[in-house]
């Protein structure tokens, strides 16, 4: 024994003893609160309320419902005689009947007894509630298990004031019959972690968990079911249940299970520390190690983390440009809402007309908005908005459509070189038989605001080519509040000065995020050709320099965006190596980034105003853009502008490929070659931003299968193929990736060939060269360069493997695999990745 103790360090013994102490503690803690919960649900009944809710669930679900009042005083006093009188009903009707207490008081109660209680039983339901003596007490509740002819029946009420003022009680009750108790009894014997089916009697059990006398509370639980809650004690052992009178034994513990198994824990526990003990040396060797092990990972985080930092100054860099431009401004968040309102005020202060004017001063059409019908745009075409306020016949177009003919007064006139230089704020005074209105002309650019209308005014003599009109029609019925509607337009005018500069503002801050956005692109399609972990920690710092940016500015999208691409950039860097699919997934959280900035800025045209339109498909969308009646209608109809914008940038492959597939038959004719060409997919849609690269990339891929793929003519026939080799393009979309295949049922590529070519190119040496497997020297396909190499392969002379893959690498981030298998052909599959937006 004191050689054993001398080879225990003493600290350790301490700790692990000090260990065990608090496992012991805790257990019994643990099991302290298990006794302290199940009791305190004895004490949980709130008694009025609840009762009250069981109650109107035993209304609808059980077999009796008596409703008698009483009169306290008499009922304290004595006097409890109860007169019935009985009506003559049909034997299968319900018995309704009348008591008339005795007394002074007249108050009569009803009871609905069913059939399935005979009138018998009223007495015995009568004397359970008499028997408890019942107090004055509101809210007190009682409940009894009482025998009656047809079996027992669990009787529970409630004290409550009826009607009339009356205290009085509302009595309940269920049977309880032979079916309820075997499956309740049943219930027990499944539920309840018991070690033999003979420590409890059922019927026992269910009187004493139902008879509230002998320790069990019933109470209403939260769903308005009855639940009796409490503890019975077992001779083997302490039970605590919760039993629904609907739904049978809710939960049931058995408590000697419980300590039981608090035993073994503790017995576990000692066990453990023992173990500790007699293994103390090699534990205490092994902690040694791990904590060399740390060291060494902390140091290496350490140059990681140096590295990362030297490799991303460029994005760190910007991503403080961003922070500095974001706080230098006065109350961002202000700011924003501030342009929020303004642009509320112009879609709610709409009744005559947003018109849009050209450096000429004339109104444009198609970019104007009218509302109430108070003016018409194809009426408008051509049209000075000058003679438009003026009398003549081009005013009438305005008057014409005003009520009860408004006739403008001489001080009405306006013309563009009449823009004030403080405010460029015109108010025009219309008399008309029912008092004066005043007509309020805002001039302002949409771009850059009003002060840029005077100034290009002032030094060209014309109209920037955004400018606009707002035009607002208001009720004036003396001249105090014609003054106040002229400040009123004074502090519009301030409102929308305040939304031109935050719209520069913002503008600045796209331009940026654009920026960022392509820097970002260009970091994705490096990923695999430098240390992936630089790469990572360079995105995760643009990525969240974009989510500060788009919190601050409201960009529920970007935010939401770069929340998720942080998150997936935070589990990657703990990764030793990034395989293919994490490269991919990075690739395509940048592509999302990238829509959905592009997303914003159209949202940002769109609200400013678009180009004029062009295309078939933008003339019809500008003829559904019609004026509107109110605001809501407008934000409506602008989304259905954003969905029609969204199509025009789409074209079916069977258009956008072809000016590649119409070079097919020249290339094969001119190669002597009959080739079977067919194309798959041609109704699915292409973005317009990828046709050049792949209108570009899509031919030499064709050319370099017509030149090389094919076998030749003794070969296909000795392998049973057709003469005509076969030449497929298919176009899909997978998930997230628009997937374009170019397949032929050629000879297939050799990779003893290919090995060779890489020595002879001095690309690797001939072991290296030796060491790939067949798949890893078709893949050399894309690294060779073939103006050295063998003649068969002319037709990617011109640009080369290499280059194809290259340019789609770094313009689509798109990934290019081949498959091959000699003597059966070649597929080479382009993976684009798309936005999710």
């Amino acid at each position: 024994m004191p050689s054993f103790v001398k080879s225990v360090h003493v600290r350790t013994l301490v700790v692990l003893l000090a260990v065990m102490a608090a496992m012991l503690i805790s257990l019994g803690a643990w099991a302290h609160q298990l006794l302290r919960q199940s009791f305190e649900r004895l004490e949980a009944a709130e008694a009025n309320e609840e009762m009250q809710a069981a109650l109107q669930c035993f209304d609808d679900r059980c077999v009796a419902l008596t409703t008698a009042a009483v009169a306290w005083s008499d009922w304290s006093s004595g006097m409890r005689e109860v007169e019935l009188s009985l009506p003559v009903l049909p034997g299968d009707a319900s018995l309704v009947f009348e008591m008339h207490f005795a007394g002074p008081a007249p108050d009569i109660g009803r009871m609905a007894l069913s059939d399935a209680a005979p009138l018998s039983d009223l007495p015995g339901l009568l004397a359970a509630v008499l028997h408890h003596d019942p107090t004055q007490q509101l809210g007190t509740t009682g409940r009894a298990l009482v025998p009656l002819a047809g079996g027992r029946m669990l009787v529970v009420w409630s004290n409550r004031v009826l009607p009339h003022g009356v205290v009085g009680a509302v009595v309940a009750g269920r049977w309880l019959d032979e079916r309820w108790l075997d499956g309740f009894a049943d219930e027990i014997r499944h539920q309840v972690r018991l070690r033999t089916a003979q420590e409890i009697a059922p019927g026992d059990a269910v009187e004493r968990v139902l008879d509230g006398s002998r320790g069990v509370v019933l109470q209403a639980a939260d769903d308005g079911e009855l639940l009796a809650h409490g503890r019975i004690d077992l001779h083997g052992g302490p039970l605590v249940m919760s039993v629904s009178l609907d739904r049978g034994i809710v939960a049931a513990g058995d408590l000697t299970w419980d300590i039981l198994m608090i035993a073994i824990a503790i017995t576990g526990g000692i066990l453990v520390v023992a173990v500790l003990l007699l293994l103390e040396r090699t534990v205490l060797g092994r902690v040694t190690s791990l904590g060399r092990h740390l060291g060494v990972i902390t140091q290496t985080n350490d140059h990681v983390s140096l590295v990362a930092q030297r490799g991303g100054d460029e994005i760190s860099g910007l991503g403080v440009e961003i922070n500095r431009l974001l706080a230098s401004q006065r109350g961002w968040r202000e700011q924003i809402s501030r342009r929020n309102a303004s642009m509320r005020l112009i879609f709610d202060t709409l009744p005559v007309g947003l018109l849009t004017l050209d450096p000429q001063g004339r109104i444009q059409p198609d970019r104007s908005i009218a509302t109430s019908e108070l003016l018409g745009r194809h009426d408008l075409d051509g049209v000075h908005f000058g003679e438009l306020l003026a009398p003549g016949p081009s005013g009438a177009i305005l008057r014409g459509r005003l009520a009860d003919h408004l006739q403008l007064v001489r001080s009405g006139t306006i013309q563009p070189e009449e823009l004030d230089e403080v405010n460029p704020l015109k108010i025009v005074t219309v008399q008309r038989t029912n008092g004066p209105m005043v007509l309020r002309l805002h001039f302002y650019s949409i771009e850059h605001g009003s002060g840029t209308t005077r100034r290009f005014k002032r030094e060209t003599g014309s109209l920037p080519a955004s400018s606009g009109v707002l035009v607002t029609l208001t009720d004036i019925s003396d001249e105090r509040r014609l003054a106040a509607e002229v400040e009123r337009s004074h502090a519009d005018y301030e409102q929308l000065k305040a939304m031109a500069e935050d719209v520069e503002l913002f503008h600045g801050f796209l331009a940026r995020l654009r920026t960022m956005v392509r820097q970002l692109s260009d970091l994705s399609a490096r990923m695999g050709e430098v240390s992936d972990r630089v790469l990572l920690t360079d995105l995760q710092r643009g990525v969240r320099a974009l989510r500060s940016g788009g919190a601050t500015f409201g960009l529920a999208d970007v935010e939401r965006l770069t929340h998720t691409f942080d998150a997936e950039l935070t589990r990657y860097l703990g990764m030793p190596h990034l395989g293919d699919l994490e490269i991919r997934r990075c690739r395509y959280g940048v592509a999302d980034l990238e829509a959905a900035v592009i997303a914003i800025e159209r949202q940002f045209r769109a609200l400013l105003g678009g180009e004029e339109p062009t295309s078939g498909a933008a003339v019809a969308f500008a003829q559904r853009a019609q004026p509107v009646r109110s605001r809501e209608e407008q934000l409506v109809a602008k989304r259905a502008v954003l969905a029609q914008l969204s199509g025009l940038l789409v074209q079916p492959a069977r258009t956008a490929l072809a000016p590649t597939t119409r070079l097919i038959q020249p290339m094969t004719r001119r190669r002597g070659v009959e080739v079977r060409f067919t194309m798959q997919g041609e109704e699915v849609p292409i973005d317009e931003a990828h046709l050049d690269v792949l209108n570009h990339v899509l031919p030499h891929l064709l050319r370099f299968a017509c030149d090389h793929g094919f076998d030749a003519a003794e070969v296909r026939a000795a392998a049973g193929k057709p003469a005509a080799p076969l030449l497929t393009l298919m176009i899909e979309r997978h998930d997230r990736a628009l997937v374009i295949t170019v397949a032929d049922d050629g000879g297939g590529i050799d990779p003893h060939r290919m090995r060779t070519l890489a020595v002879e190119q001095g690309l690797m040496t001939a072991e290296a060269a030796a060491a790939l497997d067949d798949q890893g020297a078709q893949g050399l396909v894309f690294r060779l360069d073939y103006d050295a190499g063998d003649p068969s392969l002319s037709g990617a002379r011109q640009v080369g493997f290499n280059l194809i893959v290259k340019r789609l690498h770094e313009e689509l981030h798109a990934d290019v695999a081949v498959q091959s298998v000699p003597g059966q052909g070649t597929v080479v599959t382009i993976s684009i990745p798309l936005s999710t937006l």
